[in-house]
């Protein structure tokens, strides 16, 4: 529920920003099916009605209170604030490369990528693990092992991939791990809001 705020404002950013679509497969779809800025800021407004909707009726109001959605930014901008001063400078020590910041703007939009790798990767390999009999702490830790991997490989492949370095590639394994650990330990929305975080910080 925290995320979908966050969610809806990058949603919106679009019509300001038209450029977003083309690195956006899911938004460029939406946007297209909708014909255009009208229809899209139409859909857009019903999904906020119905998301208030059902937040009103269900009495979860109270989760997008400041005294929620402050504590989750505020831990989410010290993660992103570890990985934006720690991450580059260990990568450098493993492999004696600088890390860019074109590198590290390339890890993506943190929204899409946080519900693809972390709630439906890492859940969904935990479930499996879970149902195949292994203790939970170590399925845990394969998930998040895993998701990460998948994570860092997923940005070198396809026609608009970056080409392969093993600087990019541990950065971005890093990367996956520390957000893993923030989602299995805190939650989904501190993981989204760190990763949304650093990809703001790396544009300072």
């Amino acid at each position: 529920m925290l995320i979908f705020p966050l969610l809806l404002v990058y949603q919106l950013a679009i019509v300001v920003v038209p450029s977003v679509v083309a690195t956006d497969p899911i938004s460029r779809a939406l946007y297209t099916a909708c014909q255009g800025r009208a229809g899209y800021l139409l859909v857009q407004a019903l999904i906020a009605a119905v998301f208030l909707w059902w937040m009103h009726t269900t009495g979860r109001a109270r989760t997008l209170s400041l005294a929620v959605v402050g504590p989750v930014a505020a831990e989410a901008l010290a993660i992103a604030l570890v990985l934006w001063l720690g991450l580059p400078v260990l990568v450098h020590q493993l492999f004696g490369l600088g890390v860019g910041s074109s590198v590290a703007s390339a890890i993506g939009a943190g929204i899409y990528e946080e519900l693809a790798f972390r709630l439906l990767l890492v859940g969904g390999l935990l479930r499996v693990a879970e149902a195949a009999g292994v203790p939970r702490r170590g399925a845990a830790l394969a998930a998040v092992a895993v998701a990460a991997l998948v994570f860092a490989a997923a940005h070198h492949l396809g026609d608009g991939g970056e080409g392969f370095s093993g600087a990019a590639f541990a950065f971005r394994m890093l990367a996956g791990l520390a957000l893993g650990a923030t989602f299995w330990f805190r939650s989904l929305a501190h993981a989204v809001y760190a990763h949304v975080a650093y990809d703001l910080l790396v544009l300072i």
